[in-house]
C-alpha cells in the first residue's frame, strides 16, 4: 500500500457508534413502555396473577424459615 493511500485512510473520520446496550437495559425500556400503555387486565387473569403472587410470597417465607433452622 502506498503512502498516499495510507494517509487518506488515516485522515478519514472514524465512524461513531452508539454505546452498546445490554439485554437488561432493553428489557427495562420495554417494561417502561408497557407501563405507559397499561390496559385493564381480564379479571380472570388478574385473579390468577394474585394467586401466583401469593404463592410466591408463601414460597419465599418458607425458604426463609428453612434458612433460619
Amino acid at each position: 500500500m502506498d503512502a498516499a493511500l495510507k494517509r487518506s485512510r488515516s485522515e478519514e473520520p472514524a465512524e461513531i457508534l452508539p454505546p452498546a446496550r445490554d439485554e437488561e437495559e432493553e428489557e427495562e425500556e420495554g417494561m417502561e413502555q408497557g407501563l405507559e400503555e397499561e390496559e385493564e387486565v381480564d379479571p380472570r387473569i388478574q385473579g390468577e396473577l394474585e394467586k401466583l403472587n401469593q404463592s410466591t410470597d408463601d414460597i419465599n417465607r418458607r425458604e426463609t424459615e428453612l434458612e433460619v433452622q
